[in-house]
């Protein structure tokens, strides 16, 4: 593979300034072309430079650092951001721009991924910003290299408000530390699709999401294919139409064909066209309202009016029955599947802070309302306490989300991290696409249930002061009740911070109005009555707001990727336990691409729309898989796993359940000491295999029914070749018999503690080798000791029911005190025997504290 550049294309683009308050249309001062306003996305009106104009802006404007460029001089002033076109070059190719490179609030280092930057790997030259063929740029001379760790200065816009409307201003960034990529992309060597084959009616639309590997492809743009347009057509985001009845493949290949790996292998969908299809599902006729649209406004109206009317809210605080409901596990009914893990978890391990599962608003809670997810879902009714955008999470996944948009995440980028069922980088989040699918669609939701009117909250947030004048006033913050107002969600292409809101903080910042507000109640006064910053005050979004949730068009793709058992279990759940309405986009997952996707300006009709519930085959009468509906979840080591332990039920494709009819084959399982701690057995039935988590414990000393203490006996107790009768500890009344032995005949007990219980030696006479036997028979499955030795030194001990070895090991000198030793097992039979050797028994005092083991009756 030839080696591939990101170099630093010339043109910097003016982003636009955008506000709630002013026309779309406003002057610049330069009186230019005006800049343009977008009342929620802050879209971008962008013009690159051209190839004649110079890096460095005009000699009158001073260079500044991007902080003090940021700040202004008026104290509404808001620095929009600068994007840089990227441009990836191999020998040869022309065809270079691949994406852009943003600068935002607050950032002071740009990075340059998917080249290793040395000192003449790239050159920057001060008169030429478009380097149309690579030779024109690798040609430069080395003294405009541009190398790890060296500095460009940057042209930059920034908007200020004022009373008279928006005037943007131009200066120079100083822009630091370029950083190195973490490597070079590689070749497409596979296109794989979600599905292999389908069928669809004329008319019909079908999205297939392709994946293009490996993860560090060179890039991710593809070209779709059909071999037979009559029959269906396929554009280019992979939204299949059908055209005429009959059969065509549909594929995808890499958009430049140089980027093919050799060996590239592609998937092929089979579509089938069939106008004998029928689709006359419609969810108990809940969607009887909708029939035909207009175009995807007309759409998003008609389901809003569906899904809002008679809507009921459930508060969040305290309430994780919901989602233990919503988000049961398919084949074990005291679980929860989780977003962002395809692990399980117990329904009653919830969240407390450090362990156990969480609730994941897709449609993130403070990019929904300007507030953090803590006051958001305070509020007991509106969007942060709509369980279709709430799932059952993996902590660690969704605290690596955050509020970072879904999308691809960059392979190339330093921030780049890999786990089990998710990606991320500093900005973007991919999940599974099992998740891929829900999240999204729960998003589209949102949109549509949100989407008309203005929302008036009561939320309790904090007023803050400012370090400077905090002194004044008794504490440092006080909680007042806003009335907030929440705009309608939106979905939009780019990605765009999501700062409109109000109120999401309080903070004071002027010294010469201290004297206005003289104590708090006048000041909760003033929020109240106004309702908006009183004199003297400002209201800034919370850092955490400034990302958007990601573009429509990857959301788009995403959303068509199959509908499980699992997110219509969701979808039913919430309708019928908490809010008394669906979501349509699990129930039709293509009417997104009618409201938001490639068909949002064509009409359409329900009736060429697939219900997911007939892709599911829930109208048929089978069982679908099974499940575990009670377990033993816990067990000893000795103990054995049996199919009692566990009832399983038959899961019909409807959802609702059977009891189990096939005989159980799973075969009995004995836990030894090397299954302790978590694992999971393996259940077979006729249609699945389910895996049940058990925690086995390795047992102990105190769970045994058989305690004897060594030290209340003393010393003269122990004789050798001699029988000692050691009491239980919980009945003094009663013991077992031991003989104890030792080779050293001259060896001899010479004291007894509660610390170590009895030292077995003589001075110079060490014991060589100890043995303590019951003189009985017993069935045991646990036995254990405390033993300790001398100082420096270390002792070996094995510990045999009759002929079986059923523990062995080692024991150092301990200053605490005597360590416990040994092991649960499978029921055996015999004589329980402790033999003690090893060089610290050879030259030293063997301390026994205690013999221990569980006996088992018939």
């Amino acid at each position: 593979m030839k080696k591939l550049l990101l170099l630093v294309a010339a043109s910097l683009l003016m982003v636009g300034c955008s506000t709630n308050t002013f026309s779309s249309s406003i002057p610049t001062s330069s009186g230019s072309e005006p800049v343009t306003s977008s009342s929620e996305s802050e879209s971008s009106s962008q013009s690159s430079q051209s190839s004649s104009e110079p890096v460095d802006p005009e000699p009158e404007v001073a260079v500044k650092s991007l902080e003090e460029f940021i700040a202004g001089e008026n104290t509404k002033t808001r620095a929009y951001y600068v994007t840089a076109k990227i441009a990836r070059f191999k020998t040869g190719d022309i065809k270079d721009e691949y994406g852009n490179m943003t600068l935002v609030d607050g950032i002071d280092s740009l990075k340059i991924y998917g080249a290793t930057i040395t000192a003449s790997a790239l050159t920057w030259n001060g008169t030429e910003y478009n380097f149309k063929n690579p030779k024109d740029f690798t040609s430069k001379t080395d003294t405009n290299a541009l190398k790890v760790n060296d500095t460009i200065t940057m042209k930059m816009v920034r908007c200020d408000y004022t009373e008279g409307g928006v005037t943007t201003v131009e200066g120079q960034g100083v822009i630091t530390n370029i950083e190195p990529s973490s490597g070079d992309p590689d070749p497409v060597s596979q296109i794989k699709l979600d599905k292999s084959s389908a069928s669809i009616r004329p008319n019909e639309v079908l999205t297939l999401v392709e994946t293009v590997l490996p993860v560090n492809a060179i890039s991710l743009d593809v070209t779709w294919h059909s071999e037979n347009t009559n029959i269906a057509e396929v554009n280019e985001n992979g939204v299949v139409i059908g055209k005429a009845n009959g059969t065509t493949r549909i594929y995808a290949e890499p958009a430049n064909p140089e980027y093919k790996a050799p060996g590239f292998v592609r998937d092929e969908c089979i579509i089938t066209v069939d106008s004998a299809i029928s689709y006359d599902y419609n969810y108990n006729n809940y969607y009887a309202g909708l029939t035909t649209w207009s175009n995807g406004s007309d759409l998003i109206n008609k389901l809003h009016n569906i899904i809002s009317y008679e809507k009921t809210s459930v508060a969040y605080d305290g309430n994780w029955a919901t989602n233990q409901g919503a988000d049961q596990a398919q084949d074990d009914f005291e679980m929860v599947d989780l977003v962002y893990s395809q692990e399980k978890e117990l329904k009653t391990k919830t969240n407390d802070g450090s362990t156990g599962w969480q609730r994941e608003h897709a449609f993130c809670a403070s990019l929904m309302t300007g507030y953090a997810t803590g006051e958001a879902v305070g509020v007991g009714s509106g969007r942060a306490t709509d369980f279709h955008n709430l799932f059952a999470a993996y902590g660690p996944g969704n605290g690596s989300r955050g509020n970072k948009n879904f999308g691809y995440a960059d392979p190339f980028a330093t921030t780049y991290k890999i786990k089990d069922d998710y990606t991320f980088d500093s900005k973007t989040f991919e999940p599974n696409d099992t998740d891929k699918g829900r999240l999204t669609r729960s998003i589209f939701y949102m949109a549509v249930m949100y989407n008309e009117t203005e929302e008036n909250i009561d939320v309790a947030t904090k007023l803050n002061y400012d370090s400077k004048v905090k002194e004044t006033y008794d504490q440092q913050s006080v909680t007042v009740h806003v009335n907030a107002t929440y705009k309608p969600l939106t979905i939009v292409e780019e990605d765009v911070p999501y700062k409109k809101y109000s109120y999401t903080q309080w903070h004071y910042n002027d010294d010469e109005t201290s004297d206005k507000y003289p104590n708090d109640d006048i000041l909760k006064a003033l929020v109240l009555e106004y309702g908006n910053s009183p004199e003297g005050y400002a209201a800034y979004s919370r850092d955490n707001c400034q990302f958007a949730i990601g573009n429509r068009s990857t959301l788009v793709k995403w959303a068509g990727l199959d509908v499980d058992l699992a997110e219509m279990q969701h979808n039913n759940y919430v309708y019928a336990n908490a809010q008394n309405n669906r979501n349509p986009f699990v129930d039709y997952p293509e009417l997104i691409n009618y409201a938001f996707g490639d068909y949002a300006d064509q009409p359409g009709s329900l009736e060429n729309v697939r219900p997911a519930y007939m892709s599911l085959k829930m109208d048929k009468d089978e069982i679908h898989h099974y499940a575990i509906q009670t377990a033993k979840r816990e067990y000893d080591v000795g103990q054995t796993f049996v199919s009692s332990d566990y009832t399983i039920v038959g899961v019909k494709n409807d959802l609702s359940t059977v009891a189990a009819t096939y005989e159980d084959q799973t075969s009995p399982y004995t836990f030894k000491e090397s299954d302790a701690g978590n694992m999971k057995m393996t259940i077979l039935t006729p249609i699945n295999t389910i895996k049940l988590p058990v925690k086995v414990n390795t047992g102990s000393l105190s769970s045994c029914n058989y305690i004897g203490l060594l030290k209340p006996l003393g010393k003269g107790a122990f004789t050798n070749g001699g029988t000692t009768n050691i009491k239980y500890s919980t009945d003094p009344d009663n013991g077992i018999d031991w003989k104890f032995s030792w080779t050293n005949k001259n060896a001899t007990t010479i004291a007894a503690t509660e610390k170590n219980g009895v030292q077995f030696d003589k001075a110079g006479e060490a014991v060589e080798e100890l043995t303590a036997e019951t003189v009985n028979e017993f069935t045991v499955n646990m036995a254990y000791i405390k033993i300790n030795c001398a100082s420096g030194k270390t002792i070996n001990y094995a510990i045999y029911v009759g002929t079986t070895k059923v523990s062995e090991g080692s024991v150092a000198y301990n200053s605490e005190g005597a360590v416990t030793k040994g092991a649960n097992f499978a029921s055996t039979s015999g004589k329980v025997k402790v033999v003690i050797n090893g060089s610290g028994a050879s030259s030293a005092a063997v301390y026994v504290h205690t013999l221990a083991f569980n006996t088992i009756t018939a």
